[in-house]
Order: C-alpha cells, then structure tokens, then sequence
C-alpha cells in the first residue's frame, strides 16, 4: 500500500512539473506572438526558440526574424522570406555577379559526405587545433589591454587573463593621475572568449588522444531552429544559451549567407562543428569546434567544404568578411 501511494504521489509530482514547464512555454509564446497559442499547435522541437527572445534583448531584427520563424512553423509554412528580403535578395545580387557559376539553390541546401576516421591522422590536427586556440587567445588578451605577454603557452596565457580579471591594488593618487582620461574597461565578453579558449586547450591536452575508428558523417544544416543550438553540444562556445554571444546563433539562423556544417558519429550524436559564409569573394570558412576533445575534425571539415565549395559552384577565400545580413549583429571569431 505504502508502495503504491509512493508510486502516485511521483506521478502527480511528475504531472504538475510537466504542467509547469508546458505553462512556461505558453506564458512565452505569448510574450513573443502576441496572442495565445494552442500548444498542440506547436512542434515540440521550436519550443526551446522561445529561450533565445532573452539572449537578443533589445534587438530588433533578430527578435523580428526570429518571431516570423516561429510564426512560419507554427503555420507550417517555408522559411522563403530569408531569400527574398532585399538584403538577402541585394546579397544574392553580389554573389552571382562576383561568381557566375554560383548555384545559390545548393547554399544551405542538403549536402552529405562520408569520412572515414583514423586515430594515426589525430595527433598532428590536434596540435594544430590547440596552438591556433593559443594564438587566438593571445591575439584577444592583447585586444583587451594586456602587456608583455611572454609566450604563448597555456601558463603565461592563463596567468595573463588572472591579470586582467583581478583588480588594481588601490593606490594614492596624484593630482596630474586624477586628471589623467581613466582607462577603458575590460569587455567582459573577450575575457570570457580567453577563458573558453584556453579551456578547450587545457582539456584537449589533459585528454587521451582518441582511438576513435570508423565512419562520421558531415552535412549542411538546413533547418534554422537547428542553427540556433551551434553553441550547444558540450562546444564550450560562447554562443550558447549561457555564452556572452548567444545572440549571434539568431542571427547565424536569420542571416542566409551563413551555414552550419555538422559532423555526426554512426549513432547520430553530433561531435563536431563548423561555420562558413557564402561572400562575393567566395566561402570563408571559421573555425572547427568539438565535444570530444581526442577526436581532430579540421581536416575532415576541410575536404567537406572543398567538396560543398565545387558543388555550390564558388571558390574558397581566406580574404574579405562577412557580416550582418538580415540580423542586428554578427559575432565574428575570426576566418581561417
């Protein structure tokens, strides 16, 4: 008997936590569509879009986008708009007159390919991925005022940003120091990419390198509900829903000259990712992010996006920028 009381009591806990959550959702739906929505209406996958309304704040196209994207599935209508709003249609306008050849249908359209993964081919893209996140983050310690930085390495990094993330020591000053212009302070937001970059190197070099074998399978994203989660999956990015940039994962969505490379292991589990931009120039590509630190995808990555780059009918580019499109703001870490 005790038993079973114990049973029902669980499932009306589980039932009021389940209306809870369901009541959160509707409570935000309203809050972003202006009006009340029947939750039967929705596909359960957007729900967590309404979380992102908080990451863009006060601003207006994204949060505008973003609105229309949700208006569009709970319609069940296509996304054409993100074509034919004129920046996009004016951004389109640049491409094929830089680049004849261009298939633009093909930009964020279905493409696959297959990798087979060997542990002997790791060792050397691990390398490289840790000393280009160190060189990132000496390249933005600088940025944010740091001086005489001796090295490169992980300690004299690391030791660098504790610098500038502790307070000057209080000291008397003088009149001339008073009428000195006070210096700038920090942004907070590189501090907090320093921090994820020298994470991700103090992982990878703690970790064992991976004796992962077999077949991974790389795509485009083409789904912009999907584009929103680039900064989850254990990336340690700054476009997570925790991250200082979350707000730039609305604007990858909305922005059309922007893709998602994903790659995924044989079950389906994602454990790697890239972002590319479509310029009149052709393709800049950024940098690989991955969950599981002893696996090296750069050079798989590489061959997808020379292969997606043929099939687009454009070239690769390490000049130019990309930039807002549709969105307010774009978060740029950087083309390599």
């Amino acid at each position: 008997m005790r038993d079973a009381l114990r049973a029902e009591a669980i499932q009306i806990a589980v039932a009021a936590v389940e209306r809870s959550r369901l009541e959160l959702y509707r409570n935000r739906l309203k809050e972003a569509l202006g009006r009340d929505i029947d939750l039967a209406e929705v596909e359960p996958k957007i729900l967590p879009a309404f979380l992102w309304f908080q990451a863009i704040g006060r601003m207006p196209s994204n949060t505008k986008y973003l609105r229309r994207l949700i208006e569009d599935r709970i319609a069940h209508q296509p996304h054409d708009w993100l074509r034919t709003e004129p920046p996009a249609a004016e951004w389109a306008e640049r491409v094929k007159k830089a680049q004849p050849a261009a298939k633009l249908e093909h930009w964020r359209a279905p493409f696959e390919k297959e990798f087979l993964y060997r542990p002997k081919d790791a060792l050397a893209e691990k390398k490289r991925r840790i000393k280009a996140d160190l060189a990132q983050a000496r390249v933005l310690l600088e940025k944010a005022g740091a001086k005489g930085i001796a090295s490169e390495s992980y300690e004299d990094l690391a030791a660098a940003l504790k610098q500038l993330m502790s307070p000057a020591p209080a000291r008397e000053k003088k009149e001339e120091e008073e009428e000195a212009e006070k210096p700038k302070p920090v942004d907070p937001a590189l501090l907090e990419e320093v921090g994820m970059n020298l994470e991700r190197v103090r992982i990878a070099e703690q970790t064992p390198d991976s004796d992962f074998e077999g077949r991974l399978l790389l795509t485009v994203e083409t789904d912009p509900f999907e584009i929103l989660f680039m900064g989850e999956y254990g990336f340690a990015s700054c476009l997570s829903l925790r991250g200082s940039n979350a707000w730039s994962a609305v604007s990858n969505a909305v922005d059309i000259d922007k893709v998602i490379l994903w790659a995924r292991e044989p079950g389906g589990n994602v454990v790697g990712r890239r972002l590319i931009t479509l310029t009149p120039d052709g393709i800049l590509t950024f940098r690989t992010y991955t969950n599981r630190h002893g696996l090296a995808l750069d050079r798989a990555f590489t061959e997808f996006v020379d292969a997606y780059a043929a099939h687009v009918g454009v070239p690769i580019t390490h000049q130019g920028h990309s930039g807002p499109l549709l969105s307010d703001r774009w978060y740029d870490d950087g083309s390599i």
